[in-house]
């Protein structure tokens, strides 16, 4: 590592993030069992720090305009390439002035009632204070009524540990073995591999759904998916110690070989398309 560093030469060393990828092992694996359709089993969750937070406030209709510029220039309503991107919808606020109030709309002890607007931006919580401020200097009324509310993560689209993969057609877990053996090579699926559920044969038919899980991270949850459906089960990651309790099929008893036999040569030739320029070399 140290002489790498010297000689300004970069490692890249990816684990389960190729695994989780759109695109990665999962999808490779799922490539290999047969066309179909697949999702993950546990999809991965992401909140883009731009839109951390959602910012909430009422303001009378003919000003909405203008705080909604006001709030965007401060850094409020920031949607990957789009800026200023607000929601409002129609309503009424009332409210009754006291003493010692210089209310913008009405009068000292009098119930009014104003037609305003609901505007909504998302916010990152690094442009919050900038942001309140802008929305005081902005705002008509002396106190002007306003909320923040964290917001949750979201699943990002065909990304996620394991995968469940729907077949175009049901196959016998003879069928799968001999599409794995040909697509990742017979040294990974040794002689007597092929295991049914419950000692069941391996020309048994089996259902068109395969669980996928290529890493030990998700493997129990690919496991119990499997047992509930009667799904075929490709792991990756079956120990000798495991593989004898495993009788859901398409197992493999070396322990994680998948990337050096499998994933490495598809992640470098995906570096080489999208860096043509770039001089790799594979250890």
């Amino acid at each position: 590592m140290t002489q790498a560093l010297s000689e300004n030469i970069a490692i890249y060393s990816p684990h389960t993030a190729v695994d989780a990828a759109p695109g990665g092992v999962n999808d490779w694996l799922c490539d290999v069992l047969g066309s179909g359709e697949s999702r993950p089993i546990e999809q991965t969750l992401e909140l883009d720090p731009e839109q951390a937070l959602k910012l909430v406030t009422f303001i009378p209709t003919e000003h909405a305009e203008a705080l909604r510029m006001a709030l965007g220039r401060a850094g409020a309503g920031r949607i990957g390439n789009y800026f200023e991107c607000a929601a409002s919808s129609p309503g009424q606020g009332s409210f009754r002035p006291g003493e010692g109030a210089n209310p913008y709309i009405g009068s000292v002890g009098q119930t009014e009632v104003v037609e305003e607007l609901r505007v909504e931006m998302v916010c990152a919580r690094k442009h919050l204070a900038l942001v309140s401020e802008a929305l005081k200097q902005a705002h008509p009324y002396e106190e002007a009524a306003w909320e923040v509310y964290a917001l949750e993560p979201r699943p990002r689209h065909a990304s996620g540990m394991g995968r469940l993969h729907e077949l175009g057609k049901p196959a016998t877990l003879a069928e799968l073995v001999s599409r794995v053996k040909v697509g990742l090579g017979p040294r990974l699926y040794p002689r007597g591999s092929e295991r049914g559920p419950q000692g069941g044969a391996a020309d048994q038919p089996r259902p068109a759904v395969c669980v996928v899980a290529p890493a030990a991270a998700c493997s129990e949850v690919a496991s119990e998916r499997a047992r509930r459906s009667g799904a075929a089960l490709h792991r990756g990651d079956a120990s000798p110690r495991r593989a004898g309790s495993r009788r859901l099929g398409l197992q493999r008893d070396p322990v994680y070989p998948l990337p050096s036999s499998v994933a490495t040569p598809q992640l470098a030739q995906r570096v080489r398309d999208e860096l043509p320029e770039l001089e790799l070399v594979i250890l």
